[in-house]
């Protein structure tokens, strides 16, 4: 379907196509004419969370496309929350109650006071404060399963039914802006513009508290973890303290190392003391044996055993106090006794040589003196080694004791780490919680940008708008319900429907008489497709010149598809450039004169279609009335039976010089007109096959030719049904001159 038909559709149905749409803006007026007005009015409100401040990023953060989307949904389904419109009905109904409100008109409060019974009123209106009133209808409301007051929130009260606050209010984003714009409709002024400021201010109050209270509950919920996590540390600390004190610890790593080195360098000093002490050993011995002085000589002298005795005695206390670091004091008084002894032993041996040797002596004496040093030094020696070995054991004794205090101290260190690190993770988490905390204190704090307005007039009538919605709405359903009709429409229609089912070309297309429009000049629209149509026959007939008469056969797919209309109406336009016959098998008809200027006739003649039709090449010889030759004639149509009834006469169809096959265009083109279309190509040629449209739509039709022929206004003329048979030309030859108006059927 192309514009042009649609259009053509629209015209042709137009009176239904606007009176019932009209019907029905009509019904709609009257339904909604008693319907009351509505004031209307708007705030807009700053909300922050695309282009607002946000402390944890100075810069702003950069929220996508959904995050931003999804917050703007939660804050406009904030609004029409229940909680929210049933605080607002509460606050309302408080407002209107008082009679010192400002911007509360008397109708407002004078309904208010009808709704509340007065023992009720004077009970829960405090007429100081407004809070305090809406405090105790509050508290009223939800004391008991049944009040007044929550009977009329539930109700379908205009103003304080809470399921219609929630109708009236609308809240949308403006354009892609911070900037939320929140819309209340009413029936009175002053309750509109007091419910919107009520309902705005506790939005505002409900998003600020759902905003703060999930993060007040984490920031205390990281407040208790890190006062446990600060109890964790602090014991493990104290068991730390409590196990160096008990162990007598200070740094354990220091003084293992302390103990390691103080140790090995004992043993280093054992080892030198062991070797100075054997080779002290055996020098001495040596000497024994060249002095020939016994060891008991000397010794029994008691006081050389006497002071030899004191002095390892000072010597075992010099080296514990050079070992230990005991006092300098002591130290030093020890070594200048032992220095003095020293000396008196010296003095001691020399004189007992110099009395018991000989001149010679004096070379004993230097052996002696040898001697001497090299005992002291063993003395020495053994005192040292003593107190060496001894504090080697305590060394052990200490390293022992370490050894398992180590990895208990690592243990506990392990878990005073691990109560730090929770410790600062969680308090690490509270400061981003408190910082998130303010953050949202700060940001979510809608702020109203644009205070609502009293409203002074009501809105458009909705009513007018209900009504054009109607008409439109009606127009466009009828318009597309015609438009369904023509497009799940199954038939031909159109020559061009026909040329794609056929297969063949369609020479012309005559238009339905059925209830055709009075202004539409049908002779001269069926005038004008003649034209076209014999000038198609005539360039066919170019194609054999030498023959005397053309010969057309025309026969249809069905019975009733109009072919004898379509052969008389050919034949009148072919007669008037020569004479035409036209042989029908229909009843006998009478002739008829042509109405031409020419003053031709068409002549007709019927035949009895039977089997042995098909075999008889004599065309004269198949009628029954008397026509001598075909040389009076120039054209000759036979009417051939419907395809789909009888046998094809093949003979025929191949002699005629155009086949034509008239098709109804108001019929369904099924499976067995493909087969009759096959058929009848193969008993003709494919350039003398046509098809010829019967009752093609004149709307159609327009939409093909662009232009219908119109009557002159002031001028009706009824269209003619012509017909024309074999007598009608014998009358005309007795009269000369006579004309007869033709009924043709049009089947």
């Amino acid at each position: 379907m192309n514009i042009v038909e649609f259009i053509f559709i629209l015209r042709k149905n137009l009176f239904y196509i606007l009176f019932f749409p009209a019907l029905l803006a009509t019904i709609v007026f009257f339904l909604t004419r008693n319907t009351p007005l509505e004031y209307k009015t708007s705030t807009l409100l700053y909300t922050g969370v695309v282009s607002g401040y946000d402390i944890s990023s100075p810069e702003g953060t950069k929220m996508d496309y959904n995050t931003t989307t999804n917050a703007f949904d939660n804050l406009t389904s904030l609004v029409k929350l229940r909680e929210v419109c049933d605080e607002t009905s509460i606050r309302l109904l408080a407002y209107n109650l008082m009679d010192n409100s400002p911007n509360v008109s008397k109708n407002a409060h004078d309904d208010a006071l009808k709704l509340v019974p007065a023992n009720l009123v004077s009970k829960l209106v405090d007429k100081s404060s407004f809070q305090k009133t809406f405090i105790n209808i509050r508290e009223y409301k939800n004391g008991s399963a049944k009040n007044p007051i929550k009977k009329l929130l539930s109700s379908n009260n205009p103003f304080y039914s809470v399921s219609i606050i929630q109708s009236k209010v609308q809240a949308t984003r403006k354009s892609a802006s911070d900037i939320i714009e929140i819309t209340f409709t009413s029936l009175d002024p002053s309750v509109c513009y007091n419910s919107l400021k009520l309902l705005s201010q506790v939005m505002i109050e409900k998003y600020n508290n759902l905003k703060t209270a999930e993060t007040e509950q984490v920031v205390k919920y990281f407040e208790e973890k890190a006062i446990e996590a600060q109890q964790k540390m602090e014991i493990a600390e104290n068991n730390i303290i409590d196990f160096g004190i008990k162990n007598k610890i200070i740094n354990l790593e220091e003084q293992t190392k302390t103990i390691t080195t103080s140790k090995a360098s004992v043993k280093e000093k054992i080892e030198k003391d062991e070797i100075t002490l054997a080779s002290c050993s055996a020098t001495a011995k040596n000497l024994d044996e060249k002095l020939n002085m016994r060891n008991g000589l000397l010794e029994s002298n008691s006081n050389i055993v006497a002071k030899r005795q004191k002095l390892a005695n000072l010597n075992y206390k010099i080296s514990n106090s050079e070992i230990y670091g005991l006092s300098d004091k002591d130290l030093e008084k020890n070594r200048a006794e032992a220095e003095a002894l020293k000396q008196e032993l010296k003095e001691m041996v020399n004189d007992i040589y110099r009395r018991n040797n000989t001149q010679e002596g004096l070379q004993g004496s230097m052996l002696l003196q040898q001697w001497l040093n090299n005992v002291l030094t063993i003395d020495e020696c053994n005192s040292r080694l003593i107190i060496l070995r001894k504090q080697l054991k305590e060394f052990d004794s200490t390293f022992d004791q370490y050894a398992p205090l180590s990895s208990m101290l690592g243990r506990l260190q392990r878990e005073q780490s691990i109560a730090e690190k929770e410790y600062l993770n969680v308090l690490q988490a509270l400061n981003e919680s408190k910082l998130r905390y303010q953050n949202i204190q700060y940001s979510s704090n809608l702020k109203v940008i644009d205070a609502p307005s009293y409203p002074s007039a009501p809105t458009i009538n909705k009513n007018v708008l209900l009504v054009i919605a109607s008409f439109v709405i009606g127009v466009f359903l009828l318009a597309g319900y015609y438009i369904a009709i023509d497009l799940l429409d199954s038939s031909i229609k159109t020559p061009k429907r026909a040329e794609e089912f056929s297969n063949l070309k369609v020479i012309g297309s005559f238009p339905s008489l059925l209830n055709p429009k009075k202004t539409i000049d049908i002779d001269k629209f069926e005038s004008d497709i003649l034209e076209q149509i014999t000038s198609s026959l005539m360039l066919q007939f170019t194609e054999n010149k030498n023959k005397e008469a053309k010969l057309i056969t025309i026969s249809s797919l069905h019975k009733q598809d109009g072919k004898t209309w379509c052969a008389t109406r050919i034949a009148k336009k072919l007669s008037e450039t020569g004479s035409t016959l036209v042989m029908s098998i229909s009843a006998k008809n009478e002739d008829v004169e042509s109405e031409s200027p020419s003053n031709q006739i068409v002549n007709f003649a019927h035949y009895h279609f039977a089997h042995n039709t098909l075999d008889k090449k004599d065309l004269f010889a198949l009628t029954t009335d008397k026509v001598n030759s075909l040389g009076r004639f120039k054209y000759v149509i036979i009417e051939v039976p419907a395809l789909s009834e009888n046998q094809i006469p093949i003979e025929l169809l191949r002699n005629s010089d155009v086949s034509l096959l008239v098709v109804d265009a108001e019929k369904t083109w099924r499976d067995v007109d493909t087969n009759l279309i096959e058929l009848f190509k193969k008993a003709t040629s494919d350039k003398q096959a046509m098809v010829l449209l019967n009752k093609v739509s004149i709307l159609k039709l327009e939409a093909i030719f662009g232009f219908i022929p119109q009557k002159k206004k002031g001028k009706f003329i009824k269209p003619k049904k012509e017909y024309a048979s074999s007598n009608d030309h014998k009358e005309s030859e007795k009269k000369k001159a006579g004309k007869t108006t033709a009924k043709a059927s049009n089947f």
